[in-house]
């Protein structure tokens, strides 16, 4: 939805390209990939520009939702909003992060599965190596989940978001 937004509109892309210059100046990453349902690669390398991205798409959102500069129209601001409530969430950013590293898992696998020429044997050592990794890395959670969340929680920080945890009964 959000590369949607902003896709959508050549003024917000412009405001979401200053906020990339001005957050992430090393970036190359100007846009936002549509993703395809039926491309994985696509929602892979899609997921990691969305969290390279993460800081400028949250401080245009929020640009946008305030309105201040009278550079949106209603509608506009109102979607804004929306999206950066969602996205401002400590749990939308844990499932941000674990989705992509869980995503990053897979690429080699991807990549190999839509070739246009596949080699079955190839296919089939990759998926074997990729279950002894899923494997390692479920004998292992803590070490991942300690990872993962401290990535969380730098993210977080950088948006002004606070650790939050769900209740327990």
């Amino acid at each position: 939805d959000i590369s949607y937004f902003f896709n959508l509109s050549q003024t917000r892309q412009l405001l979401l390209e200053k906020n990339i210059m001005k957050y992430c100046p090393d970036t190359r990453k100007l846009k936002l990939k549509d993703v395809c349902r039926t491309r994985w690669i696509e929602r892979i390398t899609g997921m990691d520009t969305f969290e390279e991205l993460f800081i400028p798409i949250f401080f245009t959102l929020d640009e946008m939702s305030l309105n201040s500069r009278k550079q949106c129209n209603r509608d506009t601001s109102v979607k804004a909003s929306s999206l950066l409530r969602l996205i401002s969430s400590f749990s939308f950013i844990v499932a941000l992060v674990i989705t992509r590293n869980i995503f990053d898992l897979t690429l080699g696998v991807t990549k190999l599965l839509q070739a246009k020429k596949i080699d079955i044997m190839s296919c089939n050592d990759m998926i074997e190596t990729l279950k002894n990794v899923c494997s390692a890395t479920r004998s292992n959670i803590e070490h991942y989940h300690s990872k993962w969340y401290q990535q969380a929680i730098s993210l977080a920080a950088q948006i002004g978001t606070n650790e939050s945890l769900p209740r327990t009964v």
